[in-house]
């Protein structure tokens, strides 16, 4: 499955709720997540596991009806998974045109592997890259790395190819242990162009 859209004629979704972004540049802004269903890798360290299961398929037109009409009246949009980009391409780039055509803000999140058109569409880009992601740098605004022991030369490797382009730099601790929170600031001390991102959400027991 790895870099191929899911071919289906509806989006499969795994959940939708209104929070605040507990993660990155964005930490902080009340919004509406789309949790898109399935992921192209099985990280170790992954809190949404879950979210392989599809509990609702839909059009674009019936995704974006059940957007704005969501009870909480937000404008701020973020479309996550799983991985969002295997979802049928043609799909989404009709549900990304309907929104952007309504002037709503998009946020996705995406692992960077799966090159995908409509992220042009997206009004933000976060790319949590992985070892076989390589086309990040493209669409990227920021790129929140989730921090596994990376070397000095590893974090080189994304610097050269985001700062040129002014994409913010993220590290985030593993599910915000203390350990690997000392391991981040230890390292963010080294190399201070980047920034720490903690979940917050988890820190202040929302969704």
């Amino acid at each position: 499955m790895h870099g191929r859209a899911i071919p289906n004629r509806f989006l499969r979704v795994n959940e939708i709720f209104d929070s605040v972004q507990g993660e990155g540049y964005w930490t902080g802004v009340p919004c509406i997540f789309v949790r898109f269903a399935g992921c192209n890798l099985n990280c170790s360290w992954c809190d949404t596991k879950y979210a392989d299961e599809v509990n609702f398929e839909l059009s674009p037109r019936g995704l974006f009806q059940k957007l704005t009409q969501w009870e909480v009246p937000l404008r701020h949009f973020v479309l996550t998974g799983g991985e969002p980009t295997i979802q049928d391409e043609r799909l989404m780039m009709e549900f990304a045109k309907t929104m952007k055509a309504a002037e709503y803000t998009l946020q996705v999140e995406t692992n960077g592997t799966n090159p995908s058109n409509w992220l042009g569409m997206c009004e933000w880009v976060t790319v949590s890259p992985k070892r076989k992601s390589k086309w990040y740098w493209e669409h990227a605004d920021e790129i929140k790395v989730v921090y596994d022991d990376h070397t000095d030369k590893e974090l080189i490797k994304f610097e050269k190819v985001s700062l040129p382009h002014s994409i913010h730099l993220f590290l985030q601790p593993k599910s915000n242990l203390k350990e690997e929170i000392e391991k981040c600031v230890k390292m963010i001390k080294r190399r201070p162009v980047w920034r720490l991102s903690l979940q917050m959400h988890k820190l202040i027991s929302v969704r």
